[in-house]
């Protein structure tokens, strides 16, 4: 009977053992399942993408591109990045031809965006970078990506770049959200989102122009109090934006950490704070600049469950992209 007894009390430990190590096992296997290809997966489908900590990357195309050593702000193609984390791309586009019909090519500034390294590489165009995008959330249907589209050419005509955009948008209308609305997680997993940094031209109305991106440029080198400014989505939600791009990589940082310890992103608001800069001369150096600036982004005291909004990196890499996305 005793040894019944001592036999039914080690049951009892090893059981009450078994229950509190195996649900600390489950949880340890599903962070190691969490990876830069699934992370929203985590994330509660309730909030709106407004307050929701996102890694993003600055001239998102710009892998290839002429005169490299001043326009060149990525080392990755749009897949990649993807795959690294980031949800936010920073579209530039300007109206060109290909096979003899108007397209949208990817510029940075003048210079055109290309497939590959070589001086005969293809000129990359809107559609191919929309289809990679399509690509990845088929693959990983939990995520979104806010794709947010600027007009790069002063001289080219709006109504003609939003047709052209539309074209694309139209092929696929199901996998968009356009709306200027700053939507929940769950309204949009598996879809791009759009946003613009243009007027609307061609009249779309407010249910199909996107987010209204559009905030005026911040190249001073004069250093301001407060890095960000901040203007209208809607009549209902706000957008503030730190885009100090002519500081030096001291400032910048310090504007960074400004908007990051300040950050105003919530359910109604929107923070995108760009850490990129090209510096305080002529002719920029931004992967020189941003080889320290995210050496520092790398160290940063990340807190776990802050709002940091969207931040903005040059030459993102997958280890940066993590220490973002993993404050959510």
């Amino acid at each position: 009977m005793r040894e019944t007894k001592k036999r039914l009390a080690l049951f009892m430990i090893i059981a009450m053992a078994l229950a509190l190590t195996v649900p600390n096992k489950m949880t340890v296997n599903a962070a190691e399942t969490t990876t830069g290809s699934n992370w929203m997966a985590g994330v509660d489908g309730e909030k709106t993408l407004s307050n929701i900590t996102i890694p993003g990357t600055h001239d998102s195309c710009t892998q290839h591109v002429p005169l490299g050593f001043i326009f060149q702000c990525q080392n990755e193609d749009i897949s990649t990045q993807l795959e690294d984390g980031c949800r936010y791309l920073d579209i530039r586009a300007a109206i060109s031809e290909k096979d003899n019909e108007p397209a949208l090519v990817m510029v940075h500034n003048f210079a055109k965006c290309k497939k590959g390294p070589w001086p005969w590489s293809k000129k990359l165009y809107l559609n191919e970078v929309v289809d990679d995008v399509y690509a990845f959330l088929e693959q990983n249907p939990t995520e979104t990506v806010i794709f947010n589209v600027k007009a790069e050419n002063g001289d080219d005509d709006i109504s003609t770049l939003q047709q052209l955009l539309y074209e694309k948008i139209d092929e696929n209308g199901d996998k968009w959200y356009t709306a200027n609305e700053i939507p929940t997680l769950n309204q949009v997993r598996g879809k791009i989102v759009l946003a613009t940094r243009f007027e609307d031209k061609i009249g779309v109305g407010e249910s199909r122009r996107g987010l209204n991106f559009a905030w005026e440029g911040q190249g001073g080198k004069d250093i301001v109090e407060e890095p960000a400014a901040v203007s209208a989505i809607n009549d209902n939600a706000n957008l503030w934006v730190q885009d100090r791009y002519k500081y030096s990589t001291e400032d910048k940082i310090n504007a960074v950490v400004e908007v990051l310890e300040n950050c105003q992103a919530n359910e109604n608001t929107f923070s995108v704070n760009f850490t990129s800069t090209s510096g305080t001369k002529y002719a920029g150096r931004p992967k020189k600049y941003a080889g320290e600036i995210n050496r520092y982004l790398k160290e940063y005291d990340w807190q776990q469950d802050a709002n940091y909004g969207i931040v903005v990196v040059d030459f993102m890499d997958a280890d940066l992209a993590g220490c973002i996305y993993s404050t959510n």
